[in-house]
């Protein structure tokens, strides 16, 4: 009994699907206890970072409540919100005012320079990635009271308490690291595209600290391997030159870690011949060791239960 008191429970939501796990990291693995996956109809959520998520409310509720009843009463959960939910943006300060409330101020000022739009009332945070003797080099994010307020209201039957909120991708490549380390090492410079639920995130890490965010939604629902990865290949060319007019050394990033919904057998070559990264190709089966016998072992279930798995060994 001790090992099921150690569980905690991850939510992720999604434009398409919301999933729910209860999990126990182990090492690098990961054991799901239990889990679900609710298919979202078409315009019941759709993320973005200035107006409310949720549009229809009671079919969203209906779907929160079928998910929370496949698991042992929920008391708590860790949040995996839609990347593109989520206002993100790297700040590079050469000068960092003591308070906190200054502090937040400043982030908020910065972002809505970046963003040209007024945040108004939003819940911020901040984490720092780098600290010199005349610079600092934080991580803020920023998410909207209305947005947030929607998604705290999983349950009016009960009161459920949100641990912790996050994107999505942050969660997941979290869970990878142990392997994207091994690989390149923990100063290597490397991208990790994140392309799940018609939501693209890719991320870049330069000397082991995180250089690099681009969030883009996917202009379509339904798209072949083909079409995504023609999607996928214009956006990592667009976000590269993004990153290099940034005054980056682009011609010393070395690989290209993809977590995607759609591979396609061509991906990896295709992205050797036209960025010269060596790609690797990430799968949840190498992270989550066991499922529950109500959930199908297969590389769909796999991917719709991976991010909430991972929220909840990293909340």
């Amino acid at each position: 009994m001790a090992l099921f008191r150690r569980d905690r429970v991850g939510l992720s939501i999604g434009p398409n699907h919301l999933s729910i796990a209860s999990a126990i990291q182990r090492g690098e693995s990961v054991d799901i206890r239990h889990g679900a996956v609710e298919t979202l109809e078409e315009g019941v959520c759709r993320p973005s970072p200035v107006e409310k998520n949720i549009l229809q409310v009671d079919r969203w509720k209906r779907s929160v409540r079928s998910a929370l009843d496949r698991l042992p009463r929920v008391k708590q959960v860790t949040l995996a919100l839609p990347d593109a939910a989520v206002r993100m943006l790297l700040l590079d300060l050469q000068q960092v005012p003591k308070g906190e409330k200054d502090l937040e101020k400043l982030i908020q000022w910065h972002m809505e320079k970046t963003f040209l739009y007024p945040l108004g009332a939003s819940r911020f945070s901040y984490q720092v990635l780098a600290r010199e003797p005349n610079r600092i080099k934080i991580l803020a994010t920023a998410v909207k009271k209305e947005v947030v307020e929607q998604y705290e209201g999983l349950d009016e039957g009960q009161a459920i308490e949100i641990r912790r909120m996050a994107p999505s991708s942050f969660y997941v490549f979290n869970l990878f690291r142990p392997w994207v380390v091994r690989t390149v090492g923990e100063t290597g410079h490397f991208a990790f595209l994140y392309f799940i639920d018609q939501s693209l995130t890719i991320l870049i890490f330069n000397q082991g600290h995180l250089s690099f965010i681009r969030v883009k939604e996917s202009p379509k629902k339904e798209e072949g391997a083909e079409e995504s990865a023609d999607f996928l290949l214009e956006e990592l060319g667009n976000s590269l030159s993004f990153y290099d007019s940034g005054g980056n050394r682009l011609q010393s990033l070395t690989h290209l870690f993809l977590l995607l919904e759609q591979p396609s057998p061509e991906m990896e070559a295709r992205v050797q011949e036209v960025f010269h990264l060596t790609p690797v190709l990430l799968s949840p089966s190498q992270i989550i060791r066991y499922f529950p016998p109500s959930i199908p072992e297969s590389p769909e279930w796999s991917l719709r239960m991976i991010s909430a798995a991972a929220a909840a060994v990293g909340g």
